[in-house]
């Protein structure tokens, strides 16, 4: 049987995992996650279905993003783009600018998940300045993700490129037309470059295929109950 394993203290991860649950096939095994902290971490350690918010900052609190044995998928696959198409989200041409937006993540994320100890932005910071010489515009981790997609869009105006570990707002600059560099964990991982590349960073033209895949991995709760998710997500 599937055992859930939410963040302590959080009735929509209770709900969420129950959801998924609840849609698939009683014979399933394994765990399931919403979030990872310090209350869910030994279990994580094993594996299992790993569930949170959307891929596309439009889509929060409606889509929620499932992985197995991973944080995000890779958008790497088939996809025959339906899914992306009905969220209406536009891919805009690559564009050149000037600053460079650092997006830092919380604490927990990056001990509990990444495994990173040190300073993440802090690196970043020191980092960058043996590469380049353009202004950084670091977003410092807020609770209110509302805001932070809001606000994201001003930062992103103007930018020559977004660099972060693997938060949601590499996917909404790609889309965007800036360039990222992201860890191995990002779903964008395959659609970026390495920071050491900072001032020539890769503009793929297959963003749709890479965003429809995404789509494909990320469903609504209603989705969860009624085994969409799980029946597209085990073919």
């Amino acid at each position: 049987m599937l055992k859930a394993y939410p963040v302590a203290g959080k009735q929509k991860a209770v709900d969420i995992c129950n959801a998924f649950i609840a849609g698939a096939p009683r014979s399933a095994e394994g765990q399931v996650f919403y979030g990872v902290n310090d209350s869910n971490r030994a279990a994580w350690e094993s594996g299992g279905w790993y569930i949170d918010n959307s891929y596309f900052d439009s889509c929060r609190q409606r889509y929620f993003r499932v992985t197995k044995d991973a944080i995000q998928h890779s958008g790497l696959g088939r996809s025959d783009g339906r899914r992306f198409k009905a969220l209406g989200i536009a891919i805009k041409p690559w564009r050149d600018g000037s600053h460079i937006v650092v997006v830092q993540q919380s604490e927990s994320f990056m001990r509990n998940v990444a495994a990173y100890y040190s300073d993440y932005v802090a690196d970043v910071i020191v980092k960058l300045a043996d590469l380049t010489d353009r202004s950084l515009l670091v977003r410092l981790w807020t609770a209110n993700k509302h805001s932070a997609g809001a606000s994201l869009q001003e930062d992103l105006r103007g930018a020559h490129a977004l660099v972060t570990y693997s938060s949601a707002a590499a996917v909404t600059a790609l889309l965007d037309g800036v360039p990222v560099a992201v860890s191995r964990m990002s779903a964008a991982y395959p659609m970026a470059g390495s920071i050491d590349d900072i001032e020539h960073l890769p503009r793929p033209d297959n963003r749709e295929e890479w965003a429809s895949v995404l789509a494909d991995n990320q469903f609504t709760i209603e989705e969860m109950r009624d085994g969409t998710a799980w029946r597209m997500l085990n073919p």
